[in-house]
């Protein structure tokens, strides 16, 4: 199954909440994330793609909010079937804004 699309592509997105938790108000707060992304057609079976996802998570205790810094690599393949194969790797990064009550760990 060949994709039609152009050769370099790009993409973002993004979203931000307001939360409540009714039974932990302690997690009531704002998320915001946003992701950048883009994708190279190889040929017209293979795509490679990576991606950048971040995020912050406000929260009404300290400890519990954070910001989270992302990678995301990956290889897609269309096989003539139908199916598709897709391998990725990725790693994420959080800090959050206080140390976990009781301890001096800032996780």
């Amino acid at each position: 199954m060949p994709w039609t699309a152009r050769p370099l592509s790009a993409s973002s997105a993004s979203a931000h909440d307001r939360r409540s938790f009714p039974g932990a108000p302690a997690r009531d707060g704002t998320l915001t994330e946003a992701t950048i992304g883009a994708s190279l057609q190889a040929n017209a079976r293979t795509r490679l793609f990576a991606a950048v996802p971040v995020s912050r998570d406000r929260t009404a205790a300290a400890h519990l909010g954070h910001t989270s810094q992302g990678l995301t690599l990956g290889w897609e393949r269309g096989w003539s079937t139908g199916l598709v194969s897709t391998f990725s790797l990725s790693h994420r990064t959080d800090r959050y804004g206080a140390a976990f009550p009781g301890t001096a760990l800032t996780r």
